[in-house]
């Protein structure tokens, strides 16, 4: 009987062990977890009053956002001169940008590449699909001819038909 209770005992021992020895673990896990959990209450907080500095030098850089305006409901009530202007300029932008193109093209030619370079990558007045939008409305106006040369897109400039009565 001793020896069971000897073997018994020596069992109990190694459980009651292993069950403090879990538990001292799992205490482990949890304060790693709360720290953790901490850490990121911390990022979080960096991480909105990054956001607000960033707003705040976008708001400085850029005075359209934020300032300046009212709003009601989801209609913007333009109040700053700037605006105004900026809204005027998107509202007639497509005539802008032909005329631009116009300027560009001589009677001798342009290529249409060099053009586009210029106008959507240098000079950011519209993107590529509506600079070829562009082009082709100017040619079926007749203001402006695409040729193709030596393997090359050529923009001409028609030359003014003069009309006698």
């Amino acid at each position: 009987m001793e020896d069971e209770r000897g073997t018994s005992s020596v069992f109990k021992d190694s459980v009651r062990m292993a069950f403090a020895k879990a538990k001292k673990d799992i205490l482990t896990v949890v304060d790693d977890m709360n720290k953790i959990k901490e850490n990121m209450i911390d990022l979080r907080k960096e991480i909105i009053s990054m956001k607000e500095k960033m707003m705040e030098m976008t708001a400085k850089n850029n005075p359209m956002i934020s300032t300046g305006t009212s709003s009601i409901g989801n209609d913007r009530v333009l109040n700053r001169p700037e605006e105004i202007l900026i809204r005027q300029y998107r509202m007639h932008k497509p005539a802008i940008v032909k005329r631009k193109l116009l300027e560009l093209v001589p009677e001798t030619g342009a290529s249409l590449f060099d053009l586009y370079t210029t106008l959507v990558e240098r000079e950011r007045l519209c993107g590529k699909t509506t600079f070829y939008r562009y082009v082709k409305e100017l040619c079926d106006e007749k203001s402006i001819s695409l040729l193709l040369e030596n393997g090359k897109r050529i923009l001409r400039r028609e030359m003014l038909r003069e009309t006698t009565p």
